[in-house]
């Protein structure tokens, strides 16, 4: 089997297994494998990440490579190595020349359900990021989740928030692909531009402050983000923030039932970092916007302190988990006494 062979493999098996419920995954992997131990163990790789991720790719660019670091987003968490082939069977497509009204012109970053392309529409002229999910990987619950994004989107309309402008199913050699066309954001993260820009403290509460217009707004609309972060907040050319990657958000409104069936039990929905200690360990349909504010708070805090309010980067998983939910944060005022007062009871409030 040649390599490119074998990296089709991969990503074929890959979107299936991902579809089976846990406790029937293994012994389908080991029948399909059919004793090739070495497929085994990058398909099983492929599905670890895939567990302890958002899973859906953010409209704005992540690096094609290493993929996998994305996927857990900086977080050191302990997962089995992945090899070059099974790495490829997510990286070796080469991009279609174009997806229903829009001409793709390069790719702009992968992740474990989509691909987001930079685009260009005709009508009306402009560039996008096309965000395409995978063909093998279309199935009647991803597309609900790929569709439920989409529909999210569609609800808010903020200047801190980036925007949809279309969504549908285009027809390719490879079958049908859902996408939507967003907004083309390019920045900063937040954190990045306001050093790059050598803001003052009243520049940072101010740009803070626009930020939380745009998390209020959403709320307003019914919607829980669930996954703030810098990486998240891209700062445009005009030093207005932009939220981006409502991939994992959520309907606040109880009636809705159906997004719960989106996420695998036990599926880590956020970055550890900026998670509140409910969304580390209670039950998804239990969270509420205190967790967005709480993600609110550890940007601020490292936007004023330059460090985030608990270091979790390069312990396991469930250790990090303890740390957000029972570390007492450092005041804002012993970094530097100008956070002392309204900007530190702010933040520990947040927190």
């Amino acid at each position: 089997m040649s390599s490119s062979e074998r990296a089709g493999r991969v990503r074929e098996l890959f979107g299936r297994a991902r579809e089976l419920e846990e406790d029937a995954r293994e012994a389908w992997l080991a029948e399909a494998t059919a004793g090739d131990r070495e497929l085994y163990d990058e398909v099983r790789a492929l599905l670890a990440y895939d567990d302890r991720s958002p899973a859906l790719l953010g409209s704005r660019v992540q690096p094609r490579w290493p993929w996998l670091r994305a996927l857990v987003d900086g977080d050191s968490v302990e997962l089995p190595e992945v090899t070059a082939s099974a790495a490829a069977a997510l990286d070796d497509e080469a991009p279609p020349a174009s997806i229903g009204a829009f001409r793709i012109l390069s790719t702009l970053g992968r992740g474990g359900m989509g691909v987001v392309y930079l685009a260009r529409e005709e009508q009306p002229p402009r560039l996008v990021a096309l965000k395409v999910m995978r063909p093998e990987l279309v199935s009647p619950r991803l597309l609900r989740r790929f569709e439920f994004e989409a529909s999210v989107l569609a609800r808010l309309e903020h200047p801190a928030i980036g925007h949809i402008y279309a969504a549908g199913t285009a027809e390719t050699p490879s079958g049908p692909r859902p996408y939507f066309a967003l907004e083309l954001v390019e920045g900063a993260p937040i954190t990045d531009w306001a050093a790059e820009q050598r803001l003052s403290l009243r520049e940072r509460v101010a740009l803070f402050i626009r930020l939380c217009e745009g998390v209020q707004h959403a709320h307003q609309k019914g919607i829980l983000h669930r996954d703030l972060k810098p990486a998240n907040v891209l700062v445009d050319g005009a030093g207005l923030p932009r939220i981006l990657d409502f991939g994992v958000a959520r309907l606040l409104e109880r009636e809705v039932t159906d997004e719960s069936s989106l996420t695998r039990p036990g599926q880590l929905l956020g970055t550890l970092a900026y998670m509140s200690p409910e969304q580390c360990s209670g039950p998804a349909a239990e969270v509420d916007t205190r967790s967005d504010v709480y993600a609110l708070g550890v940007i601020l805090y490292e936007l004023l302190a330059g460090q985030r309010p608990y270091e979790v980067e390069g312990l396991a998983l469930l250790v990090a988990a303890r740390v957000v939910s029972d570390a007492i944060p450092v005041a804002l005022g012993q970094h530097d006494r100008a956070l002392r007062g309204a900007l530190e009871t702010i933040t520990a409030k947040a927190l």
